[in-house]
């Protein structure tokens, strides 16, 4: 029969174990490991030992901070590796066009985009506003998505013109000098080249 004046014997507590050390260690080098590592260690000892350590609290604590970090981190980098994907594929659908348009400087430079001038026969001016129509039909073709609109729209005002001469068998060089001015302008064609074809 116990003595009820002396107080009970209680097991002596360590303060830590080897495995509270282990899961603060991999909380710091491996925080998802260390998450998992210092979840069993506190569930097992507390089972066991009826508690468990302020070490195994603070390396769960710190390996979730820690994996948080670094699965920011990881978002993070997978967002600029997609922006750097997303740069490269655009640069790559963009070739076929600028080295179109860069094979003759003249094009982007001229405020026309190369329209020709009037030749000495209205015959003669219409197969040279031909010849300017099918090069810029390949323009179009060679286009990517986000600018062929652009590009189209150079193209129909020059198919406008050449319609309306065929039609009519005159020529108005300073009108149609304009509206080539006016859809080269409207294109923003200089702009995109500026960004995609200096590469």
């Amino acid at each position: 029969m116990s003595d009820p004046g002396v107080a009970p014997r209680r097991t002596r507590r360590r303060s830590t174990t080897a495995a509270d050390w282990v899961a603060l260690v991999l909380a710091v080098i491996a925080p998802p490991l260390g998450v998992v590592v210092a979840l069993v260690d506190i569930i097992a000892s507390s089972r066991m030992r009826g508690w468990s350590s302020n070490l195994a609290k603070s390396a769960l604590g710190i390996a979730i901070a820690l994996s948080l970090v670094v699965a920011g981190g990881v978002v993070v980098l997978q967002g600029i590796a997609a922006d750097r994907a997303r740069a490269q594929a655009s640069l790559a659908a963009a070739a076929p066009l600028c080295a179109l348009l860069t094979a003759s400087p003249a094009t982007l430079d001229s405020p026309t985009f190369g329209w020709p001038a009037p030749e000495e026969s209205i015959p003669q001016s219409i197969a040279a506003m031909r010849a300017f129509d099918v090069a810029w039909q390949r323009n179009v073709a060679a286009a990517p998505a986000g600018v062929k609109r652009s590009v189209q729209l150079v193209e129909s005002a020059a198919h406008g013109i050449i319609t309306s001469v065929t039609a009519t068998q005159t020529l108005d060089d300073a009108a149609n000098v304009g509206l080539m001015q006016q859809a080269a302008a409207a294109s923003g064609l200089n702009n995109w080249a500026d960004e995609y074809c200096t590469g």
